[in-house]
């Protein structure tokens, strides 16, 4: 307990106690000379350590959080400061968009677009290291600048998991469009990469991207053969193998390729996923179990000889709607006796003597007949899915040079050097258009009947360099 004089007509009267949550609870009784007690109050104050206050301040979303000793603060009158005679000096850092001076009424605004990114907090298992580096802020960084040139919007971001639904739901009523680029999914769990629209869809946001009913289909390779099939859209041979499966019917011969069935980014997918006998098969499959510890289904499939070969698509069936043109994986610089295959060494392995760094994508050099077969099924495929507002497709050629679908990729890497953004070079269009395009698809599916994309907002605006790979698809 203390008091001490505010002034010649009024003392105050202190009380502190600690709490069992932890505060500091205090109680101050102010009385007049003259009228007695004219206040009596109480109030708590939360005691914080270094620790707590750094965590705070992370979960915020500052980084280089910085103390710098204390600092002793006098009262000119001379009172009893309290806890506010003692004060730390902390320095952070925060990426936040400027926010724009407020327009008069009737003046065009800018479109508010939130950017959903993974959390770097937490464990990625997809990455090298299972975390993220200086790559992945690399390409985040190429990304905002590539935003950054795109008038007509505003945008901000967010990367902090553990608030992102509060942190959605107190905007919701300011944001224009969510851009989902949360490839990593909620918590960078892969599994959960369809919570993030689904949070969305709550929220009634407006996203880019898939649903998440799209998401948990293609994140299921043999789902994805199945409905292929039942299209009458080739895949390759291949067998299902259930983590409790001891025995395996191999009836479809050699080489095969050995894959997660549940999973993306070619995750999984490795130089020895490729098997040319039994005793291989069974070593990629242990391999999976036991080095990865992978204990979901495992897909299967033979292993095709010929061309690598993926098809973007940037729009949506109704509205504009591009195909890019088809590109090959060049394999010309591969050393000799390893598979040609572009998987994770190729996606994520950065080291110099990676021999698979070599990989190239080019203008894919197929028949027409081969071409059309390919956009064809993909563009239904796109449909039947419900992809939207952009995807890709990845089929190789068999030994005849027949197209077999591999996989259906919702939302396929946004990155600047990924396999959309080397398929958009070639078609003319670049970075920046890239990102505009897939936000103008979403923005369109939600509010529009654009049948033409937007060209004014870039300086090199959309520019297809060969009529075969632009469509403009008006279905009903």
């Amino acid at each position: 307990r203390s008091w001490e004089w505010i002034d010649k007509q009024y003392f105050v009267v202190r009380e502190r106690s600690l709490s069992p949550d932890g505060r500091l609870l205090s109680r101050e009784i102010i009385t007049d000379v003259n009228q007695g007690v004219v206040d009596d109050r109480f109030y708590g104050e939360r005691l914080s350590t270094k620790e707590s206050i750094t965590k705070l301040l992370v979960d915020a979303g500052f980084t280089n959080v910085e103390f710098h000793g204390a600092m002793k603060t006098d009262s000119q009158r001379n009172q009893d400061l309290g806890m506010m005679e003692r004060r730390f000096i902390i320095t952070a850092v925060v990426d936040k968009a400027w926010t724009p001076v407020k327009t008069k009424k009737g003046e065009a605004t800018e479109k508010h677009v939130v950017v959903v990114f993974g959390d770097p907090k937490y464990k990625d298992p997809v990455k090298p290291g299972a975390a993220f580096d200086k790559d992945d802020f690399n390409t985040i960084n190429s990304l905002k600048k590539g935003l950054a040139e795109i008038a007509g919007y505003k945008f901000s971001y967010m990367n902090h998991h553990d608030s992102l639904f509060h942190d959605l739901e107190k905007l919701k009523d300011s944001i224009q469009l969510v851009f989902n680029l949360c490839d990593e999914g909620y918590y960078n769990n892969p599994r959960y990469e369809l919570h993030v629209p689904a949070i969305l869809e709550i929220l009634k946001i407006p996203y880019t991207g898939a649903n998440p009913q799209c998401l948990a289909y293609c994140y299921d390779k043999s789902l994805v053969r199945g409905v292929a099939m039942e299209m009458g859209i080739p895949v390759p041979h291949g067998y299902f193998i259930k983590p409790e499966d001891q025995i395996y019917d191999a009836n479809i011969g050699f080489p095969v390729i050995v894959k997660p069935n549940f999973g993306d980014s070619s995750y999984g997918i490795t130089a020895k996923s490729v098997c040319y006998n039994i005793q291989e098969l069974d070593k990629a499959i242990a391999n999976l179990r036991n080095n990865l510890g992978y204990d979901k289904p495992i897909l299967v499939e033979e292993y095709l000889l010929g061309k690598d070969l993926t098809l973007g698509v940037i729009g949506n069936p109704g509205h504009c709607m591009t195909v890019l043109p088809i590109v090959e994986e060049d394999y010309s610089g591969l050393p000799e006796g390893l598979p040609k295959i572009c998987g994770y060494e190729a996606k994520w392995d950065m080291s110099e003597d990676n021999p698979y760094g070599v990989l190239k994508s080019i203008p894919a050099e197929i028949p027409e007949d081969t071409a059309k077969v390919i956009e064809d099924s993909s563009l239904k495929l796109f449909d039947r899915l419900e992809c939207r507002d952009y995807a890709r497709f990845d089929w190789r050629l068999n030994s005849n040079g027949k197209p077999k679908l591999l996989e259906v990729n919702p939302n396929p890497g946004w990155c600047w050097d990924g396999h959309l953004a080397k398929m958009c070079k070639i078609a003319g269009i670049s970075y920046p258009r890239m990102i505009q395009m897939i936000l103008e698809a979403a923005d369109d599916r939600y509010h529009g009947t654009r049948t033409e994309w937007d060209t004014s907002c870039v300086p090199d605006a959309s520019k297809i360099v060969d009529d075969d790979y632009k469509k403009v698809m008006k279905r009903n």
